[in-house]
């Protein structure tokens, strides 16, 4: 009797692991390599990169899109880390990424972005806020100052 007990609770569980995992079970297909859409690559890029707190901003025309980690500020008052990367979505690749230990970045211009690095210690040559702020041009790959953003088009 134990073992009829014992014989059909073991039939039912080996049943039921066997329908459970064959619903799970994904097929394989051929040896190609997946493509991803447009927006599954940046965002695969930046969840890799920075996990699951990321924001995405596109510029005006969609063709770059703009990735930041959305760090909480750390313990102590101080403030949260700048991390980001600019992707191209055209070419699906990645163009332009810093860090800083603090700031904001911002579209500018279609191709252009703004980065406000906030300053730990400010030292003597540091004229003024001018010196935290940094335009980055996509079309010449070139960091700018602040005045250098209206360019001869």
């Amino acid at each position: 009797m134990i073992f009829r007990v014992c014989a059909v609770v073991a039939f039912a569980f080996w049943a039921l692991a066997g329908c459970s995992s064959s619903s799970n079970t994904k097929s394989v297909q051929s040896n190609q390599p997946q493509t991803l859409s447009k927006s599954q690559g940046y965002q695969a890029l930046a969840t890799e990169k920075y996990g699951a707190d990321v924001a995405f901003m596109p510029n005006a025309s969609q063709s770059y899109v703009l990735c930041v980690q959305q760090s909480q500020p750390a313990s102590g008052g101080r403030r949260a880390p700048l991390n980001f990367f600019i992707y191209d979505s055209e070419n699906r690749k990645i163009v332009f990424e810093d860090s800083q230990v603090a700031g904001r970045v911002e579209w500018l211009s279609d191709d252009q972005i703004k980065v406000h690095v906030v300053p730990g210690v400010v030292r003597g040559d540091q004229s003024g806020p001018s010196s935290n702020i940094y335009i980055y041009d996509l079309k010449t790959g070139r960091k700018l100052s602040p005045g250098a953003q209206n360019r001869d088009e």
